[in-house]
């Protein structure tokens, strides 16, 4: 718990369709982020 916590995460209990409709929802948003941001995978 505190290293989620160290990392600003809370774990969620949810069924696997509700996390494939968060993935699918937030995942074009992130993606939108860190395009703009210029990061690059090392």
């Amino acid at each position: 718990r505190a290293r989620l916590d160290s990392l600003a995460l809370e774990p969620v209990g949810n069924s696997p369709e509700e996390f494939r409709r968060s993935f699918e929802t937030s995942e074009p948003i992130m993606a939108r982020l860190i395009k703009s941001s210029g990061a690059t995978a090392e």
